[in-house]
């Protein structure tokens, strides 16, 4: 085990980081649960620095990856924070630094895979999105509904869904607000993989390895090759 804390755990399974999100109401992103997500990636980031380090997978403890932010302080909390903004840098440091956290992911230069089960909406989508591959059980349910409440996803969920969905897809998503299911969210090039119940989490694994033990360095332009890699191995086993 590397580091543990009430809302977040970290362990080194085979030079593979496993990041376990244990935080109370299945996983809601209070403030609390954001400012320990942040000191959980620059964690990850120090422990990662280790050349054995292969591949970080994020999952869930609970029922679900995760529901997003704490809609009524969030609201509130944008309500108040609503001013005029000339350039990037009168923005709210503590929103920046947030940012940060999550677009972090995307930019590790090992792989980072989301074991995704049960919701996995707002915030939690954008953690999602901002991993590089995403393994949805049939059951989850994922969505960005910011816009139901008058906001617009602000943790990178924009950008990056535009860049894996398509411009099209990516507006309905953000504008809509409507939830939508794993097989929906594999069609709309969301979903890398879709998979039957509790097995995210060890199909992640799979793929990790598979990555790791690939002749060439990782590269995220490869993702579809380590995918159809992992179905050849389940064909032939």
């Amino acid at each position: 085990m590397e580091n543990e804390n009430e809302l977040f755990e970290i362990t080194n399974k085979n030079n593979i980081l496993l990041l376990t999100m244990n935080a109370p109401n299945n996983n809601i992103m209070t403030d609390e649960f954001l400012h320990s997500f942040e000191d959980a990636i620059e964690n990850i980031v120090d422990i990662s620095k280790n050349n054995d380090i292969k591949a970080l997978i994020i999952c869930s403890g609970g029922r679900h990856f995760s529901v997003g932010a704490d809609v009524n302080s969030l609201v509130s909390r944008t309500s108040e924070q609503c001013f005029d903004i000339d350039d990037a840098s009168q923005l709210p440091q503590a929103h920046i630094k947030q940012k940060h956290a999550f677009t972090l992911l995307y930019d590790m230069p090992i792989p980072v895979i989301s074991a995704i089960k049960g919701f996995c909406i707002g915030s939690g989508s954008e953690i999602a999105v901002n991993s590089h591959i995403r393994i949805c059980e049939k059951s989850s349910r994922i969505g960005q509904p910011e816009s139901t409440f008058g906001i617009l996803p602000a943790l990178g969920g924009i950008a990056r869904t535009v860049e894996i969905c398509g411009i099209s897809t990516a507006a309905e998503i953000v504008f809509t607000g409507h939830l939508f299911t794993a097989t929906e969210a594999f069609e709309y090039g969301w979903a890398d993989i879709v998979c039957e119940k509790n097995q995210s989490l060890d199909l992640a694994f799979k793929l990790a390895d598979i990555i790791t033990n690939s002749e060439q360095p990782y590269s995220k332009d490869n993702i579809c090759q380590y995918i159809e890699l992992l179905r050849q191995s389940a064909i032939t086993r």
